[in-house]
């Protein structure tokens, strides 16, 4: 799909911070190589903003025209192709865990940290600090990205794995660190019976699930960017990481989403740890 003259590029999109359409178009169009790369072979899901966030809003899985896609699913495999959707009012860009061929074996596992107010980001950083701990004992390579709304996204890379098998292995490590900080942290699905913590939602990794792609704009005030950071920016307030300023560092940044060794076997850790794991219903979700 060849990239289409912008429409509306003055249209207001941000309007708290003054930002259009056009700005938003510009910081896709420098992120796009470093967003592909994540993009390619998946089945996206789009959340479009025809009219700026203060107006109505639609999440999109498939292509409505043929010019806006080659199938049934979204998919992106240009930068023209992005940026294309971006004229038609994508702001965000959600990523499932395993690729358009076989969507049930991942090969990715996640960390979803999303903390139940009033917890906030002190309470982000002190869970994300005894899981990152957690993972560096079993020699299990990550990495760290925002959320670009108020949480915190762990990655692992994993040999191709099925989902249920991904699901149950997340469920039983999150399990692990809240025992370690139970004031903190909690795998309770119910919002009610969270309290002030931080919820591991390791439901995240079932095959329906999708998360925030890596560079993605999140329609929030602060314009926040779904953006790679280092162990040692965890305690950087989440509104730092906004388009105006992620958007002159995203070479930089994508580095830190690169190959840093080998995709696990998650399973085989597991078993070599002697870690059980969690069964019944939400390994089937």
């Amino acid at each position: 799909m060849a990239e289409p003259a912008l429409p509306h590029p003055d249209k207001m999109i941000f309007a708290d911070l003054g930002i259009r359409r056009q700005e938003v178009f510009d910081y896709y169009q420098t992120a796009a190589p470093c967003m592909l790369p994540h993009f390619q072979g998946r089945d996206l899901t789009v959340r479009r903003f025809p009219h700026g966030i203060d107006g109505p809003s639609f999440f999109q899985k498939h292509p409505r025209r043929q010019q806006e896609g080659k199938g049934e699913a979204i998919v992106v495999d240009s930068a023209g192709e992005l940026l294309a959707w971006i004229g038609l009012g994508v702001i965000e860009w959600h990523v499932p865990l395993g690729p358009s061929g076989d969507p049930r074996l991942h090969d990715w596992a996640v960390f979803d940290l999303d903390p139940n107010p009033p917890a906030g980001w002190a309470e982000v950083g002190r869970v994300a600090k005894i899981l990152l701990g957690l993972l560096d004992g079993l020699c299990v390579p990550y990495r760290i990205k925002t959320s670009g709304n108020r949480g915190l996204h762990v990655y692992i890379p994993i040999q191709p794995t099925a989902q249920e098998t991904v699901v149950k292995a997340i469920a039983a490590l999150s399990r692990m660190v809240v025992a370690v900080c139970p004031e903190w942290s909690t795998t309770e699905r119910r919002v009610d019976r969270r309290g002030a913590r931080v919820y591991l939602d390791y439901l995240q990794n079932g095959h329906t699930r999708t998360m925030a792609g890596v560079f993605t704009l999140r329609a929030n005030r602060m314009a926040g960017v779904s953006t790679p950071i280092a162990a040692e920016e965890i305690a950087v307030p989440p509104q730092t990481w906004s388009l105006r300023a992620v958007g002159t560092e995203i070479g930089e940044r994508s580095r830190l989403f690169e190959n840093h060794g080998p995709p696990v076997d998650l399973a085989r850790v597991l078993r070599r740890q002697g870690i059980s794991w969690a069964t019944g219903e939400e390994a089937s979700r």
